[in-house]
């Protein structure tokens, strides 16, 4: 069971890490083995995908079907023997390690030799020249994959028991989300940690790739889950202490009952007219001048005041401040301003924004084809306790600030692009700024419900 908004969640996020990555979005998708379900291609659309691979559908690869604007590419998986023998008909082949039959990097070596022999196209480059629908995509229940099929991942009844387990994860997650009384920082965390359980080599337990055991991958999986409840403060179920291969584990057959501690976690507070989010011990990063000790807001009816606290302010602070002004997934802008490489989640999409270099700032306001700067604003510096501060007035910021999110970011020295220090979890802080995970997503803070 996949949660109806995770699909698009995750598109998105993938997006953006290309687009940090390479400079550009990327035009299509490859999904693992070539599995697709018909419930997903409006997906892709909304993520602007122009294609997507599937498997080869028809006998003739000439034969490409159009959904929705999106194309999809029929593919047939790479064997070792074709870079042996001469490849006689025009065909698109897939390289695709999931299955398990392409070990990581084995043809890569082969490219050079490949790319001499033959000539070829970029696969935009060939759905320009092949547009015709030969087949009504959505009329089709379900798309054949490229190799083994999804046997490997479902076959057999340890896969199937991971799943039930991912299943009821999902469900209670789910309850959770709707219950009306979820705490927003708890819910994307559980979310976070949901995400990671999803990956495919999790649910091979009966049929693990190389270099995997069925002993980690079960243990693995199923801390995943329980993090998933733990985050919303609940009991995980005691299916998720004992063993998917049938053995009682004694080392952790027993749910901690101490919950995580809180000082990983941003502390938010509140008062007549201003509110603010502290940074938790022990963040990152080490060199003083670009960690964020806290933000704070004040405001009034004539305007409102953002107040940033350094651990040490240098002569020539540079910092970005967001401002996601309703919560919706979709609205405002998930990319940072030109040159950051990170981005927001989509349901934090900032609608204004302030870049703060020395003396000056600039508020930017987001527009469908981009930032547009809406006004320049003073920026205060106080040595004595490190902070940064920038007054906005009312007429350009309307609305309750105890119902925005916020993000906090501070930015390289001058000619650097990177994001070197952030208002956020301690974990997020070492995800993101230690690279661990190579993600670079970033999440705003918020006031919880009921504060």
């Amino acid at each position: 069971m996949l949660r109806a908004q995770d699909p698009l969640n995750r598109l998105a996020a993938s997006r953006e890490s290309y687009r940090l990555t390479f400079g550009k979005t990327p035009a299509g998708f490859v999904p693992g083995v070539g599995a697709l379900k018909p419930s997903l291609l409006p997906s892709f659309k909304i993520v602007g995908l122009s294609w997507v691979a599937a498997a080869e559908y028809s006998p003739s690869s000439g034969s490409w079907a159009s959904a929705s604007g999106t194309v999809l590419v029929p593919f047939k998986a790479a064997q070792a023997k074709d870079l042996r023998t001469d490849i006689e008909d025009a065909a698109t082949f897939v390289i695709d390690e999931a299955d398990g039959l392409a070990q990581a990097g084995e043809f890569l070596h082969a490219l050079p030799e490949l790319s001499g022999r033959y000539s070829w196209l970029t696969v935009s480059e060939a759905v320009k020249e092949k547009r015709e629908a030969a087949v009504d995509a959505a009329g089709v229940s379900r798309w054949p994959t490229w190799t083994t099929g999804l046997e490997p991942w479902t076959g057999d009844a340890l896969s199937q028991k991971a799943w039930r387990l991912y299943s009821k994860a999902c469900e209670d997650l789910e309850r959770y989300t709707n219950s009306g009384a979820a705490d927003l920082g708890s819910l994307e965390k559980a979310t976070d940690e949901l995400y990671r359980a999803q990956a495919n080599r999790y649910y091979r337990l009966g049929s693990p790739l190389p270099g995997d055991s069925p002993e980690a991958l079960d243990k693995e999986l199923r801390s995943r889950l329980i993090a998933v409840y733990r985050r919303i403060k609940q009991t995980p179920p005691d299916s998720l202490y004992h063993s998917i291969l049938g053995e009682n584990l004694i080392s952790d057959s027993q749910p901690n009952p101490e919950p995580e501690p809180t000082s990983t976690d941003v502390r938010s507070e509140q008062g007549e007219g201003w509110l603010s989010f502290e940074n938790p011990p022990g963040s990152l990063p080490l060199e003083e001048s670009f960690r964020i000790l806290g933000l704070r807001v004040d405001y009034d009816e004539a305007g409102l005041s953002f107040i940033l606290r350094l651990a040490a302010l240098s002569a020539a602070p540079r910092l970005d401040v967001y401002i996601d002004l309703n919560h919706v997934p979709g609205a405002g802008s998930s990319s940072l301003l030109e040159g950051r490489k990170a981005f927001l989640r989509s349901s934090d999409g900032w609608e204004y924004a302030m870049a703060i270099s020395g003396s000056q700032a600039t508020l930017y306001r987001s527009t469908p084809v981009g930032a547009a700067a809406a006004r320049e604003l003073a920026v205060e510096t106080d040595p004595s306790s490190s902070t940064v501060k920038i007054r906005i007035p009312r007429g350009l910021l309307r609305g309750d600030p105890k119902r925005w999110g916020y993000l906090a970011v501070a930015l390289e020295a001058e000619g650097g692009a990177g994001v070197a220090g952030i208002v956020g979890t301690l974990e997020q802080q070492k995800a993101f700024l230690e690279n661990l995970s190579g993600d670079k997503r970033l999440a705003a803070v918020r006031l919880p419900k009921g504060l």
